[in-house]
C-alpha cells in the first residue's frame, strides 16, 4: 500500500524508516511505501518528471496555494498505480484516496463552483474505521478515508472555508461526491442491484476495487486457527452412525440416477426413517485430517463433497421431530465421530425454529428434519482476506447440491429454503454459529 501526503504547511525536513521525503519551501511531501525499491522506482518517476531545480523554482513560484496543480504533477508517479493521491490541511484534515485498478487519470483537485450542491453519489457505502471515515463505492474511481471534519463538510456541505472545498472536490472527481441532479438519472445497470448485493459482489471479487483478495492469512499473528471441528455446549449425545447402512448399500443408486431423480419435496407419503437420517449424517462425515496447509499450520479435512481450501466452516445443525427413537431437539452434527450433539431439547425452542422454516414455504408442506448450515466464521476469516464470507456462501451452495444427490440416493423428500432466521437459531443454541442457508428433509419418498 503506498499513500501520498501534500502538507498545506512548511514542514523541517525530516527522514523515517519507510519514507522518501521531498522537502521545499513550499511544503513537504511523503512518499510512503512498503519496500525501498518501490520508494527507487518513484524517485527515477520524479526524476524523469523534473529536475530538482526545476521542481523547486516551480514550488516557490506558486507556494502552497498551488495545491491543485501539485496534486496534478504528482500524477506522473501514479501511472503504475502505487501512488494514490491524498491532502492534509494544516489544521490536520486529511482527505485519501485508494484508486481502483485501472484507475490511472488525473486528480486535479480544483473546487467548482457547483461544488456546494454535492451529495453522496448512489450505492456509496460509509463505515467508521479506526479514526476516520471509508467511503467507498463500485461506480468511483477510489476508495476515500476521510477524517471527522471532512466527512462533517461532506455532510454539511459547506464548502466556505478553503480546507473543505479541495477535499470536496477530490471527493467529486473520486466519483464519491456528485451532483444533486446526477443521482436522477436512470440507470439499468445499477437499478436492478440492491446496493448491498452490488457492493457485495464489487468488494469480495479481484480486479474492481483496491483491496487485497485471497488466502493471505490475515489472523494468523494474531490468534490460533479454529480446529476441524468445535464441539459446543451440549446435554446430550446420540451416536446416530450406529443406525447407518453399509456404504456400499447407500451407494448402490448412480450419480446419473440420483441427478435424475432429485427433485424439491415439501411434502412426502410417509416418515423418514432413523436408518435413512443415519445414512444422510454418514455423507457428511469427515473422512481423514491433517494439520498442515502449505507450510501453515491450518487444520483440514476431507469429506465426500468439495469446500474451499479444505476448510470446512459449515457445520450441520438438525432439528428433529418424529424420527424414530431420535428424541426431539435441536442437534450439532460432530461429523469427525458422526455422532449428534443436543445443544436444545425445548420443544418450544424445536417448533419455534420450524415455525420459521414453514414461512419460506408459504405454509406449504411439512418438516421432519430442519437441517440449517451453520458457519464457524473463523475458519475462513483467519485463513482468507477480503473473500471469508463470499467462501462461505459458496460452500453453502455445494453443500445444497450435495445434499439433493444424497437425499434422491436414499429415497427421502428434500426441500431447499430460501431463506432463514439467524437470530432465532442464535437464541436457541447459544453457540458461536452463523446460519446462512436451510433445506428441509421432509421424509420417506
Amino acid at each position: 500500500m503506498s499513500e501520498q501526503v501534500l502538507r498545506w504547511r512548511p514542514q523541517p525536513p525530516f527522514v523515517a524508516e519507510g519514507s522518501t521525503i521531498l522537502t521545499h519551501d513550499a511544503g513537504t511531501v511523503l512518499l510512503h511505501l512498503d519496500d525501498p525499491a518501490a520508494a527507487e522506482a518513484l524517485l527515477a518517476a520524479w526524476d524523469a518528471g523534473m529536475t530538482a531545480d526545476e521542481g523547486e523554482d516551480w514550488f516557490l513560484a506558486r507556494g502552497a496555494a498551488a495545491m491543485a496543480e501539485w496534486l496534478h504533477l504528482f500524477d506522473v508517479l501514479t501511472h503504475s498505480g502505487r501512488l494514490s493521491p491524498s491532502i492534509a490541511g494544516p489544521d490536520g484534515t486529511l482527505v485519501r484516496l485508494l484508486r481502483h485498478p485501472g484507475d490511472s487519470g488525473a486528480y486535479s483537485g480544483v473546487p467548482d463552483p457547483g461544488d456546494d450542491a454535492l451529495v453522496l453519489g448512489t450505492g456509496v457505502i460509509v463505515t467508521r474505521q479506526a479514526d476516520r471515515w471509508r467511503l467507498e463505492s463500485p461506480q468511483g474511481r477510489a476508495v476515500a478515508d476521510v477524517d471527522d471534519n471532512v466527512m462533517q463538510a461532506v455532510v454539511h456541505a459547506d464548502s466556505s472555508a478553503r480546507v473543505m472545498s479541495m477535499p470536496r472536490a477530490l471527493l467529486r472527481e473520486a466519483g464519491i461526491l456528485v451532483h444533486a441532479e446526477s443521482t436522477d438519472r436512470p440507470d439499468r445497470s445499477i437499478d436492478v442491484w440492491e446496493p448491498h448485493d452490488r457492493y457485495f459482489h464489487w468488494r469480495t471479487r479481484r480486479g474492481g476495487n483496491p483491496y487485497v483478495v485471497g488466502a493471505t492469512y490475515p489472523l494468523r499473528d494474531r490468534m490460533p486457527p479454529l480446529p476441524v471441528s468445535d464441539v459446543p455446549a451440549h446435554d446430550l449425545e446420540f451416536d446416530i452412525a450406529a443406525y447407518a447402512s453399509p456404504e456400499e448399500e447407500v451407494l448402490g443408486m448412480s450419480v446419473a440416477e440420483a441427478m435424475h431423480a432429485r427433485a424439491s419435496t415439501r411434502q412426502s407419503p410417509s416418515p423418514m426413517t432413523l436408518g435413512q437420517l443415519a445414512d444422510f449424517c454418514v455423507a457428511h462425515r469427515v473422512t481423514s485430517t491433517r494439520h498442515m496447509s502449505h507450510d501453515v499450520e491450518y487444520p483440514q479435512s476431507r469429506r465426500l463433497y468439495p469446500g474451499g481450501g479444505a476448510s470446512y466452516e459449515i457445520d450441520l445443525i438438525l432439528t428433529t421431530r418424529g424420527v424414530g427413537d431420535l428424541p426431539a431437539g435441536v442437534w450439532w452434527l460432530d461429523a469427525e465421530r458422526v455422532v449428534l450433539c443436543r445443544l436444545a431439547g425445548d420443544l418450544d425452542h424445536v417448533e419455534a425454529l420450524f415455525a420459521d422454516a414453514m414461512v419460506s414455504t408459504g405454509g406449504v408442506g411439512e418438516i421432519q428434519v430442519l437441517v440449517t448450515y451453520a458457519l464457524r466464521m473463523g475458519r475462513n476469516s483467519w485463513k482468507y482476506e477480503g473473500m471469508a464470507y463470499r467462501l462461505a456462501l459458496l460452500d453453502a451452495g455445494v453443500l445444497y447440491g450435495h445434499a439433493y444427490l444424497v437425499a434422491a440416493a436414499l429415497g427421502i423428500g428434500i426441500c431447499g429454503l430460501g431463506n432463514g432466521d439467524s437470530a432465532a437459531l442464535a437464541r436457541v443454541t447459544e453457540a458461536e454459529l452463523v446460519s446462512v442457508a436451510e433445506v428441509m428433509l421432509t421424509g420417506a419418498r
